[in-house]
């Protein structure tokens, strides 16, 4: 698991999941984090476990979490903490993934 900083998250996909079975779910994410770093808020802390990333809000009540599906394709929602929903959950295209994630992070619901 890696917490905290950027660089700690894309290691964590470099040096552990490229020399295992997820090598194209580590490609995908670290072509799509760089972009993630330069696109969102800063306030978001970025994370990963079982390879999932995970953007934490800053007062710990949620956060955004992006699944790898399959190449190309990443399921993205939002998490509450307090009772572990989800509150908005969408598969979009890797070109689609920023835009997802900015609207999430200002509160909205992509495409509402």
């Amino acid at each position: 698991m890696a917490y905290g900083k950027w660089e700690y998250v894309i290691n964590e996909y470099a040096n552990t999941f490229l020399k295992l079975t997820y090598s194209e779910h580590a490609r995908a994410f670290t072509r799509l984090i760089p972009q993630l770093k330069n696109a969102v808020s800063p306030d978001l802390t970025p994370g990963v476990t079982l390879g999932n990333l995970f953007l934490e809000h800053p007062d710990k009540s949620s956060c955004i979490r992006i699944d790898f599906v399959k190449p190309g394709k990443f399921n993205i929602y939002r998490e509450l903490y307090l009772d572990r929903s989800r509150t908005f959950e969408t598969e979009c295209s890797e070109a689609d993934v920023i835009s997802v994630v900015q609207s999430l992070q200002s509160g909205e619901n992509p495409g509402t």
